[in-house]
């Protein structure tokens, strides 16, 4: 080993002497590259972003699309911060020359938890749990680049067998996510942020009480927690509770509403509304629908607007046999009442 060593080390000093000459073309250069944050809304106004994306999570892969750096941005940094044309982002000087991939998550919350390990993890089997808040009292959830595989169908002008399909459709994908650091050269990559949650309203009409710290509550049951690198659901679900708040309606009328974002898997009928008095009441809640019915059932009536689902409840606290609840624009039958 020791006569091995010897034998080694000369050349290495040769390679070192190299880059220590005068001339330091025989040294190997590194590249670099800007990842500049953009609001894909409105993709020229710096503060836009800044309005809407408060922290970032933002990983690289190699070219083997395994994990290579990660980097957490507060909303301090991301104020202060200014790499390209006002964006805030993520510079890098000193990255070997290759191909890599780039993925950001916004407003995740402090509390996600990353599966995946430096050198280890590939890209296909990364995952982010979302902590509770953000499914409730947190910023909505944004995810950069826009991922190719959402493009409308009419732009998917490829055909083939189901296998190439898939194929196909990964390959693009990744495309979005690609950039090169070439030799000596920094490279300029946007990562525009879209949209990653819908939010559903509950607005409670005609409950005059002034809500307490215990209720009332809704409730939905079954949003997802946790999501691939690709931004699809990895099929992890919990039920999230929140106490009203009080304020106006779209239409400004006075009412108790709760706010709850999740992504955009499919909406099933697992995904029930639940109000309630308090949480100790879940055994019994004043009403309960699947959300999926609501929508099948107003077709046209329901708003889905800019990814908001707006869910009216009306509240009748005079109803002979109690609280009578009745659900806006439900066109069948009026919710059976509760007795009190």
């Amino acid at each position: 080993m020791r006569f091995i060593f010897k034998l080694m080390l000369p050349m290495v000093l040769l390679v070192v002497a190299g880059c220590m000459k005068e001339d330091p073309s025989d040294c190997p250069k590194q590249g670099g590259v800007t990842l500049y944050f953009t609001y894909l809304p409105d993709i020229q106004k710096p503060d836009a972003f800044r309005d809407n994306i408060h922290t970032v999570k933002a990983y690289i892969f190699d070219a083997d699309k395994l994990m290579y750096l990660d980097r957490d941005f507060t909303q301090y940094q991301l104020n202060q911060s200014s790499v390209y044309n006002g964006h805030p982002g993520w510079k890098l000087d000193d990255l070997p020359p290759g191909d890599y991939y780039a993925v950001c998550w916004g407003n995740v919350g402090a509390g996600s938890n990353f599966s995946g390990a430096r050198d280890i993890s590939p890209f296909d089997a990364c995952a982010i749990n979302i902590p509770t808040e953000v499914n409730t009292t947190g910023d909505p959830i944004y995810y950069a680049p826009y991922p190719l595989s959402q493009m409308p169908p009419h732009q998917n002008t490829r055909s083939g067998s189901e296998e190439e399909t898939a194929q196909t459709k990964a390959d693009l994908t990744m495309i979005n996510y690609y950039f090169q650091v070439k030799e000596g050269e920094q490279t300029l990559k946007e990562m525009p942020f879209i949209c990653a949650h819908r939010t559903v309203n509950v607005f409670i009409l005609g409950y005059s009480d002034t809500p307490t710290a215990y209720g009332p509550i809704v409730q939905m049951d079954h949003l997802c927690v946790e999501y691939d690198f690709y931004m699809n659901s990895k099929g992890v679900y919990k039920n999230f509770w929140q106490v009203v708040q009080k304020g106006p309606d779209p239409h400004g009328r006075m009412s108790l509403y709760a706010s709850f974002y999740f992504g955009f898997d499919e909406i099933t009928e697992d995904i029930i509304i639940r109000f309630m008095q308090s949480i100790s009441d879940s055994a019994m809640p004043l009403e309960e629908f699947s959300l999926l019915k609501y929508i099948q059932d107003n077709p046209g009536k329901v708003t889905v607007k800019d990814n908001v689902i707006n869910v009216y409840i009306n509240y009748d606290p005079n109803f002979d046999l109690g609280a009578h609840i009745t659900i806006d624009n439900w066109p069948f039958a009026n919710v059976t009442p509760t007795p009190q």
